[in-house]
């Protein structure tokens, strides 16, 4: 395997499980490794004419779908296993030729079930392997009990959830992958993009990834840029991997491995492991006296250097500063693009410091109702909008446990959002619960302005809100009111108030915009304002 040459994803994964499957094979973890990954599945054919019947069984760790001629993945199942006539199929047994029918089923799946969707063909007048962009849908849950032969107890649940995407991205001359994984069962997706892991929705790991939904016109390229790309570099995004995991396995198989669960020859702190013993153990002993000084004296710099940046610098923001904002995002970037902003923040913090401290430090600082304070990471997403990201800090993490899950690239100086335990709607406590902002939209005034935060659920509705709001503005009951997404500021899309926060996909650090619905009478007058107050000005 030569990681620094091109490789293809789906030769690449089978080569990585061939190997681990190989050394396992010595191992108490080799039965672990086929519940995790082996897949059994048996090939059966029998005569149309006659009573012989023969099988097959096999072992494989992935499911190699067709993607031309199918919009989804149910359909390249039912493929792979609807029956297939075979004629004058020569019998070996029999010593002559008939017509046998053959058919695929799986006499048993693993936990991880990899589905690789083929995705290339030979074009016979080009002479050479091409991209297939069909369209092709896969769902985020799959019933994988129509499929298993008639042998395996069909009782128990065999619903499988996606957890991840392999992407391929292709233009005239060039080719990229990139990975979508949800590292928990209730968790988000990410994208892994070369050294960039950025929060994804469920719409950038799914839909945008179906393929090409061929219609009479020209395909447009997308007019979205991707990170680090030109928009008409790669134009076809396609899904080329998916993994499933089955759903009652799915929180063993993504359990958090603890550090005492780790072997001591595996797991080495950093701290113990030098440049300089990294150095020796790759030249042995033909290290010499002066290259053993130069090294000592540059782990000497860079633990200097270190040591002085080892300080954290925070600035907290909280819904204070959230009222204040008339801008785009829950709160401006930096302290001079709003000068209502009065956030807070600390210099020189230590990295053993807790959160609880910090927790108890900045109660009574931000003025903040409510004793029981929370802290969220916030980060700046793939489209330049600075948003909180779940779960809360946890209170006896410290400050340098915070740096290296949250902001890895940003060493010294970070993000937080501070959260109170008022609340106008939502469970916050609640398993399922997402924190999300409301804005409040002056038709009249021209004018936004942060309204509050709210813990919605995935089955909520946008119209859900109608009423609290309603309450809250002082509204007659009933009022009608019109819900926006702010997905960043030169993006703004018209929510539909009957659909729920999970189609919608709406989660943490989202910012729904509400307005009142106006009538056409009012529009004149809204117009006949805005008139005199263009003629006041222009008289001024």
């Amino acid at each position: 395997m030569h990681l620094f040459e091109p490789q293809d994803a789906q030769e690449f994964s089978s080569i990585l499980l061939s190997c681990v499957e190989k050394r396992l094979e010595v191992t108490p973890c080799r039965a672990t490794f086929k519940k995790l990954f082996t897949i059994n599945g048996i090939t059966n054919l029998s005569t149309v004419q006659g009573s012989y019947e023969w099988s097959k069984q096999e072992e494989f760790t992935h499911v190699e779908l067709n993607v031309r001629g199918h919009r989804t993945l149910a359909d390249s199942f039912k493929e792979y296993t609807s029956a297939v006539l075979f004629k004058d199929f020569y019998t070996g047994a029999m010593l002559e030729t008939k017509d046998v029918v053959k058919r695929n089923t799986f006499s048993h799946l693993p936990w991880v079930l990899t589905i690789y969707l083929n995705r290339v063909e030979f074009d016979i007048n080009a002479g050479e392997m091409k991209k297939i962009p069909d369209y092709h849908e896969f769902p985020e849950e799959i019933d994988m009990s129509p499929y298993l032969s008639s042998e395996v107890d069909k009782s128990q649940s065999w619903d499988y959830t996606l957890f991840g995407v392999v992407v391929h991205a292709s233009g005239p001359s060039n080719a990229h992958y990139y990975t979508f994984v949800r590292p928990k069962p209730d968790g988000h997706f990410y994208k892994f993009d070369d050294d960039r892991v950025t929060l994804a929705t469920m719409k950038e790991a799914m839909n945008d990834n179906f393929g090409v939904l061929k219609t009479n016109q020209e395909q447009q390229p997308p007019k979205v840029l991707e990170p680090y790309y030109n928009a008409t570099k790669y134009q076809e995004k396609t899904a080329t991997m998916l993994i499933y995991i089955r759903k009652r396995e799915a929180n063993c198989v993504l359990a958090d491995v603890l550090q005492d669960e780790i072997p001591a020859r595996i797991y080495s702190s950093p701290s113990d492991y030098t440049q300089e013993d990294h150095l020796r153990d790759f030249y042995g002993s033909k290290l010499t006296k002066e290259g053993a000084a130069a090294i000592n004296a540059q782990s000497k710099e860079l633990k200097s250097n270190y040591t002085d940046n080892s300080d954290i610098n925070v600035r907290l923001f909280s819904i204070n500063d959230f009222y204040k904002h008339h801008g785009p995002d829950i709160v401006p970037k930096s302290p001079t693009d709003d000068k209502s902003a009065s956030s807070l923040s600390y210099s020189h913090l230590q990295e053993n410091m807790l959160v609880q401290e910090l927790v108890s430090t900045v109660t009574q600082a931000l003025n903040i109702p409510g004793t029981a304070i929370r802290i969220w990471p916030m980060i700046t997403r793939q489209n330049a909008t600075l948003r909180p990201i779940g779960p809360p800090l946890d209170p006896g993490m410290t400050m340098g446990d915070v740096r290296k899950t949250h902001y890895p690239r940003l060493p010294h100086e970070f993000q937080l959002w501070v959260e109170s335990d008022g609340c106008l709607y939502g469970d916050r406590n609640g398993p399922d619960s997402s924190l999300v902002f409301l804005k409040y939209f002056d038709v009249i005034k021209q004018e936004i302005t942060g309204f509050c935060s709210v813990y919605i659920k995935p089955n909520d509705r946008p119209d859900d809100l109608s009423p609290m709001i309603c309450r809250a503005m002082e509204w007659k009951p009933n009022t009608p009111i019109s819900y926006y997404e702010e997905i960043k500021p030169t993006l703004i899309d018209k929510m539909d108030g009957e659909k729920t926060m999970k189609q919608l996909e709406i989660g943490d650090g989202d910012i729904i915009c509400f307005q009142r619905a106006m009538a056409s009478t009012e529009y004149v007058i809204t117009i006949k304002y805005f008139s005199k107050l263009c003629s006041h000005s222009q008289l001024e």
